[in-house]
């Protein structure tokens, strides 16, 4: 009960943290990027699907559909967006913690979170802006957490789905953004054949991990093609 209390007093002081450093930003304006992003969900808004009258070149539909989600909720505003921001990355430093403390020790992830908590902070690194690069961390790093956390041998399907799940997510932030959690995978399961000889539970994974994504991916290219916009969507 002890240590499950100080884990969450760890959690609670690292996303004060990420408040207090993060709580300036809120109420400065969008830079280019990011009032690119506000125009889209803007006109998402009124009606108009990403990919139609208004379409963001090679962009991924997931930072848009972001921005016009917290404009519906919370007003359509810059600290709307940043606050939901600074939720995600107080969620984003808390999941580097636990990475730490599962890799190495909690000390290790300490030091980690509150690196990142200064850097997500950052002027000189864009961190005050809301730009798609500061939400594909979260997803990012959930992948690494959860494959940090599997399972010897067989099984464990459900952690691979969400593994899955979270990589999809990473695509449709920023398309290229997959490739690190892809390859993180792909190294576990390559480790894992090497060390359990059990091909058929790792093809297994790997295809749990495969279904994952395409229930994020699938369903956003369905409802392009239902709107009649799936072509213009792939070329993306």
């Amino acid at each position: 009960m002890q240590r499950t209390r100080s884990e969450w007093a760890i959690v609670a002081a690292l996303f004060l943290l990420v408040f207090v450093l993060r709580l300036p930003s809120l109420y400065v304006p969008f830079e280019n990027d990011s009032g690119d992003h506000a125009y889209h969900g803007r006109l998402i808004l009124r009606g108009e699907p990403l990919y139609g009258e208004h379409h963001p070149d090679h962009h991924m539909p997931g930072v848009f559909y972001t921005y016009a989600l917290a404009f519906a909720l919370f007003g359509e505003s810059a600290a709307a967006i940043k606050g939901v921001l600074l939720v995600w990355i107080a969620a984003t430093v808390a999941l580097i913690y636990r990475l730490g403390r599962r890799l190495a020790n909690r000390r290790v992830g300490v030091l980690a979170a509150l690196a990142a908590a200064l850097l997500f902070a950052t002027w000189e690194l864009s961190a005050f802006s809301a730009r798609t690069e500061l939400f594909v961390v979260l997803p990012q790093v959930g992948v690494a957490l959860l494959l940090a956390g599997r399972k010897p041998g067989g099984g464990d399907y459900g952690r691979f789905l969400a593994i899955g799940l979270l990589a999809g997510l990473a695509f449709l932030f920023k398309a290229n953004y997959v490739i690190a959690p892809a390859g993180l995978v792909a190294v576990a399961l390559l480790w894992d054949l090497w060390t359990d000889r059990r091909g058929r539970q790792v093809i297994a994974r790997g295809a749990t991990a495969v279904l994952g994504v395409a229930g994020i991916v699938l369903p956003v290219g369905l409802y392009f093609a239902a709107v009649g916009l799936l072509d213009r969507f792939l070329l993306v």
